[in-house]
């Protein structure tokens, strides 16, 4: 498959791309893609052109909500003068 071929699928997919953004020998990094409603829809449809696709080893482990939960207890000093009472 081309880098052409592959730029048409992903952007029919929803996922922009040219083909000049495809660089065939660098190493992808797993777990780093975020789970969001419109990485989702672009998986399910890239899953119809490649059924082996390992969406689990692209997708990052946290969800969204994980992510905002981990924000509610984090502290720091903006945190802190936001939420603490005056």
């Amino acid at each position: 498959m081309t880098a052409k071929e592959f730029s048409e699928i992903l952007n029919q997919s929803g996922v922009p791309c040219k083909p000049e953004h495809l660089d065939y020998g660098k190493e992808f990094e797993p777990h780093t893609v975020p789970r969001t409603v419109d990485v989702m829809a672009a998986m399910k449809l890239l899953l119809k052109h490649f059924p082996k696709l390992d969406g689990e080893a692209i997708l990052s482990k946290r969800t969204l909500n994980s992510v905002f939960m981990e924000s509610l207890v984090r502290r720091d000093q903006f945190t802190d003068r936001v939420t603490s009472p005056k």
